[in-house]
């Protein structure tokens, strides 16, 4: 096997398994909030960041491998639940994570 047979069945690989591994990721993200902290979507808006970060590559996966669009859905539900929860638990009093971060930012007041 050549060198650029090998680089290509490696981008291959990639494209194959790295958009199905941030989605499930994603997945359990949004379930763990529901289940065990809201903090998990904190997390989950960071993987938003870090797919759009050009350094990763990652945001080139998902284009070449057509999933861009599922993504964007996943992170759209994850945006719709993390507001959901938010008006579920108005009246408590949001602590910060251990990073120093909470959920305030995606609160909506009128």
């Amino acid at each position: 096997m050549k060198v650029d047979d090998e680089a290509a069945d490696l981008i291959k690989i990639r494209n194959w398994y790295l958009p199905e591994i941030v989605l499930a990721y994603n997945a359990v993200l949004c379930a763990a909030a529901h289940m065990i902290s809201r903090d998990h979507l904190l997390r989950s808006m960071e993987l938003a960041n870090d797919v759009a970060n050009d350094k990763t590559g990652l945001a080139e996966c998902f284009m070449e491998s057509g999933r861009m669009r599922e993504l964007v859905i996943a992170f759209a539900q994850s945006s719709e639940t993390m507001l959901k929860l938010n008006e579920l638990n108005q009246s408590k009093r949001e602590k910060k994570n251990k990073a120093g971060k909470n959920l305030a930012i995606w609160e909506i007041s009128a």
